[in-house]
């Protein structure tokens, strides 16, 4: 049965809605404010992904069907204006640009079952995080990236690696993944027991970056 979600602003003086949104799904996954532009906002929304722009209060652009049956996550590249990061039940990860979306530019077979959230390095695009219900977390490097301009060989080009791949004895669900907001060489996850564990970059992925 369909429902209705509302995006709503609040301040201390006000409340004002940005958007409505029929959902047939799980309704509105989690998304990110744009760090180029703050009055932008997106978002899953079932299979697609919702771009609000909340000066207008409409909802701007649309990614329909990114992910099937339900996109999970959505992140902005800190570092490259218009680029998001999406998961989802499809176990895959996309790279997008939100200003000519028709097809994802790229796509990461990521996990076996769904991934619930994904997240950039906020100072070295090419890592990115990914935490999966078939209870890993990995780590991801595109070497296509600004972080890796000192690696641009050909071979590097042609695909997405996986950095390291984590995964609890039991295969309990990861729930998220996130990045320390001091260190970018740290990220932590937690898992459906809320158990969190506290993960470094292998030495040589910092090398291969910083070298």
């Amino acid at each position: 049965r369909a429902t209705t979600s509302m995006v709503t602003r609040r301040d201390s003086s006000r409340s004002m809605t940005i958007g409505g949104m029929n959902t047939i799904q799980d309704g509105v996954a989690s998304g990110s404010w744009d760090p180029n532009d703050s009055e932008v906002f997106a978002c899953g929304i079932d299979a697609d992904v919702a771009v609000f722009d909340v000066r207008s209060g409409d909802r701007a652009q649309t990614i329909v069907k990114a992910h099937a049956p339900q996109t999970r996550d959505v992140k902005y590249n800190p570092n490259v204006a218009h680029e998001i990061m999406t998961c989802g039940d499809d176990g895959l990860v996309k790279i997008w640009d939100t200003r000519a979306h028709a097809q994802a530019m790229k796509i990461i077979p990521g996990h076996d079952h769904w991934i619930w959230r994904c997240a950039y390095n906020p100072v070295y695009d090419a890592l990115f995080l990914t935490a999966s219900s078939d209870g890993g977390v990995r780590l991801w490097s595109d070497d296509t990236k600004s972080s890796h301009q000192r690696d641009r060989s050909s071979a590097s080009r042609s695909a997405v690696r996986l950095v390291t791949k984590r995964s609890n004895e039991r295969s309990i669900s990861a729930h998220s993944c996130a990045w320390s907001a001091v260190d970018p060489w740290t990220y932590a996850s937690i898992n459906a027991s809320g158990v969190v564990s506290i993960c470094d970059v292998p030495r040589e992925e910092k090398y291969r970056i910083l070298l």
